[in-house]
């Protein structure tokens, strides 16, 4: 369980009824380690074994510590209980437990990624999760993300509320208390445990490889997929793809490229996103721009019926107020959250939404995200909901996060621009400035290993599913990562699979010299020879 705790490392990702809370479970390793000798297993007392020895050694756990006594029938836990569960003596070697970069939890759908910074300070690491199953506990979410920044659990899912309550079974558990699509108002759990079932995200490519090492300690990538079938009126295939791109010991960001589309006409699709805080602000000044009260907007489930653990109110977004609605807007917008009480200074969420036809913006207060510590899990959350009208998936929604600090209101990234081809979006342009340099970034996140992008004003040919360039302030390249491709030339260099299936590796170029990290062996041409 440690491994998909935040950086914060007191904290746990949230799926179903879950808390955030975390804390070592000594116990479970103790009476673990002790079945372990029972059953004659050395794979169990090794792998207990160390954990407990790794504990005791960097001494976050003491076994003669007299623990607070209990008072309710908690027998296994009880202190004269662990003399008869625990063994004497405890075997094995004290291990490091690195986190991974990339972690999966399959039963939950679940893929995470962080990025732990160099400068060793958890408030400059980021991390986030896609995931969504059917399980006993757990919730109808669709395919959910959570984001991590400033050292707090920012982009948050609802949470709970008290077992057999309206609002738990109508909202906490269901799409709309989570951050993810909604598809022609319908989406839904059905069967399965309590009538929540939906089917499980399923992974479909990431870098690196959940617990292996990556190919470059500034990127990963997660793409997961998620059928929206349990409602006739949604009937939607979706594909989430999720990147962390560092730029700087103490500046990074997210991608968030949600492709979603139905079978059925007259679609519409709406994308959700709760962040912990006081407010959200469009920021803009744009005066085709206007925000209108919209009280009737999510209320289309509010009177649909309700028979506990059985039948609910989908999608749960009848618990939306303040309900304040942009009209049809194509262009590019920015939205600022803002969490005040976290620490001394503000701290901020920052969204660049590319633009897109048939698209309106709305700005909502959902229900308290329940698991957001003293400060917030009380006050409503600043929630914004962004509709596109007709297919988002040639046209997904886009949007690049970074989270910063003070009273500042912006951090690196300064604008982001979108990439199309023909109709279809093929990635984004993001241009920073970091340390006083200008940064530019090319994305480009494709659905399929398979798909081609080009683009010969930018000198780049693609094939694969995400790759990243990066271009200093002389439109020098720095580096060229991909994620997932068999082939990528940009400029006069050539990087290609050698039997056509996907690789990930990362180039590094300073001056002269070239470092190159890969997971396999590939073909590479460059106009001239380099030290590698």
């Amino acid at each position: 369980p440690y491994y998909l705790t935040y950086p914060n490392n007191n904290e746990n990702i949230i799926f179903g009824d879950g808390h955030r809370d975390f804390h070592i479970p000594f116990n479970n390793y103790e009476q673990a380690y002790y079945l372990g000798q029972l059953e004659k297993s050395p794979s169990i007392t090794n792998k207990f074994g160390s954990l407990i020895k790794s504990a005791l050694a960097d001494a976050s756990y003491s076994r003669s510590k007299l623990h607070a006594r209990l008072y309710i029938a908690h027998p296994y836990f009880d202190e004269p209980l662990k003399l008869l569960w625990y063994s004497p003596m405890i075997e094995g070697e004290a291990k490091q437990y690195p986190k991974p970069v990339t972690y999966e939890l399959p039963l939950a759908g679940i893929l995470l990624q962080r990025n732990l910074s160099s400068s060793n300070n958890s408030v400059d690491a980021l991390m986030g999760f896609v995931g969504g199953g059917a399980f006993v506990h757990g919730h109808a979410s669709g395919m959910n993300m959570e984001l991590y920044g400033q050292g707090h659990v920012l982009g948050t899912k609802g949470g709970r509320g008290n077992y057999g309550s309206e609002i738990h079974e109508n909202y906490y558990r269901l799409f709309a208390g989570h951050n993810t699509v909604v598809v022609n108002g319908f989406s839904r759990g059905a069967g399965q445990w309590v009538n929540l079932g939906i089917n499980t995200v399923e992974k479909i490519a990431s870098e690196p490889k959940p617990s292996e090492q990556p190919v470059s300690p500034n990127y990963s990538f997660t793409t997961s997929f998620f059928l929206d079938n349990k409602a006739d009126s949604s009937n939607a295939t979706q594909q989430r793809t999720v990147g962390i791109i560092r730029t700087s010991p103490t500046t990074a960001y997210y991608v968030d490229v949600f492709r979603s589309r139905s079978t059925l006409p007259d679609q519409y699709h709406d994308y959700i996103y709760h962040n912990v805080g006081e407010k959200l602000n469009f920021q803009t000044n744009d005066k085709n721009f206007v925000l209108n009260a919209d009280s009737l907007r999510y209320q289309n489930s509010a009177s649909k019926p309700w028979i506990k653990n059985k039948e609910y109110r989908n999608p749960g977004w009848h618990y939306f107020k303040n309900s304040m609605t942009s009209g049809w807007y194509d262009k590019s917008i920015n939205v600022l959250f803002e969490a005040k009480a976290l620490g001394k200074a503000p701290i901020k969420m920052k969204l660049f939404i590319t633009g897109g036809k048939g698209r309106d913006y709305t700005s909502v207060l959902a229900p308290p995200s329940s698991e957001s510590g003293k400060f917030y899990s009380n006050k409503l959350t600043p929630t914004l909901v962004i509709r596109q009208k007709g297919e988002a998936w040639d046209q997904p929604f886009a949007v690049v996060f970074e989270s910063f600090s003070g009273d500042k209101m912006e951090g690196s990234v300064k604008t982001v621009e979108n990439i199309f081809q023909n109709g279809i979006f093929k990635g984004l342009i993001v241009n920073s400035i970091v340390d006083e340099k200008q940064i530019k970034q090319i994305i480009i996140s494709q659905d399929s290993d398979e798909a081609v992008f080009e683009d010969r004003s930018l000198s780049i040919k693609f094939k694969g599913r995400y790759a990243i360039i990066t271009l200093d302030n002389q439109s020098a390249f720095t580096d060229v990562y991909i994620g997932s491709g068999s082939s990528l030339s940009f400029q006069e260099w050539l990087f290609k699979s050698v039997d056509a299936k996907p690789i990930s590796l990362c180039l590094n170029k300073s001056n002269n010299f070239v470092n190159i990290i890969s997971t396999t062996t590939f073909e590479i041409m460059n106009p001239k020879i380099f030290n590698l």
